[in-house]
């Protein structure tokens, strides 16, 4: 293993007060680059110091430009015009241009997007969130315009199978002009796109009202009775001394694992079902209504494969239709295999949970609700809840492994977990990083807490490979969790030059931090390395453009390495004592349990059931979430409950597609397995991972591709071992 290398930690005021004991309680030092490493010429970066006024001219040049270019290349196709200088017209340069163009537009749109959450300023949070719906709408005109179907039609009829790159990717861009609907007879078409810029305008509105919401328990300190010093003084307090609990996920957590008082913990799973609830719930309906009458719209056109003129055509058909899945049908047999076979597991755990339970009302008087109480007093009756699950487990793996949360947290410094993970990650996968002074590009940056790396070879050439931006501090009005982006993806410019990638880690790190903060970064950050590493010769297949049921496999596989001793000692701040990190890789079977896996296919399954029924008039998410919830997790349904108002991933991107999570993770397992054969920091093992999986991209199919790294066709075994229903 190798010697751990300081990493600077540069803060805003709030931040730094928080972290002026460091790790073994030594005064806090902050390292600067040397005059040496500082860099003197700008690198090719994004601007983040604009005005609101001047981040909407830029939106509005970029979408402007690319309606420009659009046309151009219409009109240059129709005509057979030369489309580049010294370039005759074919088929293949319609399609390298209108990448092209997608590229220039998404490179400037990108950055300015990222500001509505990352921004201090609330002026320029707006303007970014109407740069971001804009930018929705364009491509919603973009590919529904009959014209581009109709080239895209011709063009994809006259590739021939010499340049698979170009045909597969005038594949993907012909499906998208169909699921658009330009090719649909007129008529249809303006009602269909009418239809689409709706939903634009409902993903923006949805995701604003949960982003803008300002729910929170005023609760006194009794009630937060198991909480420590260090949560409460992340509150804010009311004028007679209560605390403020917002019900962000960060909070709640916390809330929810360690709170004694029963009703404490129900007020914040009510709260959170709740969120945004009131503007939420009718958008929601509108917005799966409407993608059922979309599909209906489309499948005049053009039925999607293997399903019957009989059946129903719905949102989720055509949807999983694009995906590696391949259909719906397949999704639903995937989620309901994995669902019985968890059940008799699932059944285990809450037995040993309400076991718990059962221990706690004898010395804890507020261990039950004041609804509990009554029922066990009237007949003997007690049962767990959802607001009690995550506080047994919490219980159960201190009992089984002795293990101390706060004390696991001591040896995970944010500062010591960053380096970790850049280690590894370095080490795996041939690169290097360095940390660039933004002082030198103020320009270049949007906070005080912002750092960039630079990305290169580790060979003796050192070549520029990429850039990645961190923020990994919370603030307010900030994105509140830990999320990766790409700013810039990979592909050959217009100079026939390879794009240098750009990334952002955002992330919410405390002064010392729990396994699943560090599980989380570790995560996010395998996301920034594909990213980084793409070698593709299209920004359309580049990086995270690959089908939506794999993106997430990458930073899957690597969250294995802290399964294990080294990966565990490579990411803590001093050598773990060995039963400690004996306890810590046992306790993954509490954190990661049925109870946990059940969670994941109960939203696989609500997703599923949502955009793949034929919902009508009288459509109602509550019963539906309140249905599935109680057959599939076993719990007890909460009143009320309104969860899908919150749950953005239903309605911004992960529609008929939240199963992918457990796909992904089928594929992720199964690429793990060479590493364990063959060494988890075995250099070629990780080079061969990136060349086979990261540098391709879309360029390839993914079995093809994963394939090609394990040596034979990917299988289910270990995806059942991880999740306890095989053994390993």
């Amino acid at each position: 293993m190798k010697e751990k290398r300081s990493v600077s930690i540069i803060g805003s005021p709030t931040i730094v007060l928080l972290l002026l004991t460091i790790l073994t309680g030594c005064q806090r030092t902050t390292l600067e680059p040397s005059s040496a490493e500082k860099t003197t010429l700008r690198p090719n970066l994004p601007r983040f110091d604009w005005s609101s006024e001047q981040l909407k001219e830029r939106c509005d040049t970029a979408a402007a430009t690319l309606k420009s270019r659009v046309e151009q290349i219409i009109i240059q196709s129709e005509s057979g015009e030369e489309l580049q200088q010294n370039s005759n017209h074919s088929p293949e340069a319609t399609i390298a241009a209108l990448d092209q163009a997608l590229a220039n537009f998404h490179h400037t749109i990108l950055p300015l997007g990222l500001l509505k959450d990352v921004s201090t300023d609330a002026g320029l949070r707006a303007s970014s969130q109407e740069c971001h719906a804009a930018s929705e709408k364009i491509e919603v005109e973009l590919f529904s315009n009959p014209q581009l179907g109709a080239v895209l039609s011709r063009v994809h009829s006259q590739l021939s199978d010499a340049d698979k790159l170009i045909m597969r990717l005038a594949t993907k861009f012909l499906q998208q002009a169909e699921q658009n609907g330009a090719t649909l007879p007129e008529k249809q078409r303006q009602e269909f796109v009418k239809g689409l810029k709706r939903l634009s305008e409902i993903k923006v509105q949805f995701s604003t009202n949960i982003r803008e919401d300002k729910s929170e328990l005023i609760l006194s300190a009794e009630h937060l009775d198991g909480l420590s010093d260090e949560f409460k003084q992340t509150l804010k307090t009311t004028p007679a001394g209560k605390y403020r609990v917002p019900a962000h996920w960060r909070w709640a957590k916390e809330v929810m694992t360690w709170a004694k008082d029963a009703e404490t913990r129900r007020a914040m799973v009510v709260l959170r079902v709740n969120q945004a609830a009131k503007e939420n719930s009718p958008l929601f309906k509108e917005a799966i209504l409407l993608r059922h009458k979309l599909a209906t719209l489309l499948s005049t056109k053009r039925r999607p494969k293997g399903v019957s003129k009989s059946e129903t055509v719905t949102h989720a058909d055509f949807v999983t239709e694009r995906r590696l899945a391949g259909s719906k049908r397949r999704v639903l047999n995937f989620l309901n295999d994995i669902s019985s076979k968890l059940a008799p597991l699932v059944d285990k755990e809450y037995a040993t949970l309400l076991a718990y339970k059962q221990r706690e009302i004898r010395h804890n008087a507020k261990a039950l609700t004041k609804e509990e109480r009554q029922s066990f007093r009237r007949d003997g009756t007690l049962t767990l809840q959802m607001w009690d699950v995550r506080y047994y487990v919490r219980q159960w793996q201190e009992k089984e492994l002795q293990l101390d949360s706060s004390e696991i947290r001591k040896y995970f410094p944010m500062q010591s977990v960053v380096q970790g993970t850049l280690d590894i990650y370095e080490n795996l996968l041939g690169v290097r990083f360095k940390e660039i002074d933004l002082k030198d590009f103020p320009d270049a940056t949007w906070h005080q807490d912002v750092k960039l790396y630079e990305v290169r070879e580790a060979g003796k050439n050192g070549e520029l490979a990429a850039y990645f931006y961190t923020d990994l501090f919370p603030r307010e009005n900030k994105y509140s969790h830990f999320a990766a982006a790409a700013l810039v993806l990979g592909g050959l410019d217009t100079k026939d030059k390879h794009r240098i990638p750009i990334g952002v880690m955002l992330g919410n790190f405390k002064e010392y931090n729990d396994l699943r903060n560090v599980q989380t970064f570790f995560h996010e950050f395998g996301h920034i390395m594909h990213n980084a590493l793409a070698r593709t010769r299209f920004f359309s297949q580049s990086g995270y453009m690959v089908p939506w049921d794999f993106i997430e496999a990458p930073s899957q596989m690597m969250e294995n390495w802290l399964t294990t001793a080294e990966g565990l000692q490579q990411v803590a701040v001093k050598p773990i004592p060995k039963k400690l990190v004996t306890g810590i890789l046992q306790s993954r079977k509490f954190e990661q349990g049925a109870w946990s896996w059940i969670t994941q296919v109960f939203l696989g399954l609500a997703d599923m059931t949502y955009h793949g029924q034929v919902p009508g008039e009288d459509f109602n998410a509550e019963k539906i979430w309140q249905e599935l919830s109680k057959r599939v997790t076993r719990l007890p349904p909460l009143p009320n409950n309104n969860r899908f108002a919150s749950f953005n991933h239903l309605i911004n991107g992960y529609d008929a597609a939240y199963y992918s999570y457990l796909w992904s993770l089928r594929y992720a397992q199964d690429m793990f397995t060479r590493f364990k054969q063959e060494g988890i920091f075995d250099y070629k093992t990780g080079m061969a991972y990136r060349r086979a999986i990261l540098e391709p991209g879309d360029s390839m199919d993914v079995d093809d591709a994963v394939e090609n790294f394990l040596g034979r066709p990917v299988n289910n075994r270990a995806l059942l071992a991880h999740l306890g229903l095989a053994k390993d």
